[in-house]
């Protein structure tokens, strides 16, 4: 589903630039 889609590509873009997702996942918090 989207969800699922959603969580994989946050995945991936854990694995390629994980400093750029804690940023990401920092603002929403």
């Amino acid at each position: 589903g989207v969800l699922g889609e959603y969580i994989g590509r946050i995945y991936i873009e854990t694995k390629a630039r994980p400093k750029y997702i804690i940023k990401k996942v920092g603002q929403i918090k």
